[in-house]
């Protein structure tokens, strides 16, 4: 992770995903994430710079246009996430992953 937290294409390089695989499972756990606590969005009229930044050393796609940085507590949730979706690579010794997959795992079922 850099100073600033894990951009997307971070969290999709760092755990073996695909392009995109960080922004769905983001999506799927946005209401359960709190802007400037888990995650920050840095908007293409106002963040230029800090954008052009990441760009220019390889941490955002080149075709991003707003950028979201997860920070750590962000960057767990979103992984957990990703370890629950179809294909996940391994199981996780993480018990908080084992409880979230079982929390998953009911609401799929009606429970």
């Amino acid at each position: 992770m850099a100073d600033d937290g894990y951009t997307l294409r971070e969290v999709d390089t760092r755990l073996g995903r695909p392009k995109g695989s960080a922004f769905r499972a983001f999506k799927r756990q946005r209401e359960a994430l709190r802007e400037n606590v888990d995650f920050r969005v840095l908007p293409a009229h106002t963040a230029k710079a800090e954008i052009e930044r990441l760009r220019a050393s390889g941490r955002i796609y080149r075709s991003s246009i707003n950028v979201i940085v997860l920070f750590e507590s962000g960057f767990e949730r979103v992984r957990a996430e990703l370890e629950l979706a179809p294909g996940a690579a391994q199981e996780s010794s993480d018990p908080s992953i084992s409880s979230a997959r079982r929390i998953r795992s009911a609401r799929y079922r009606g429970a």
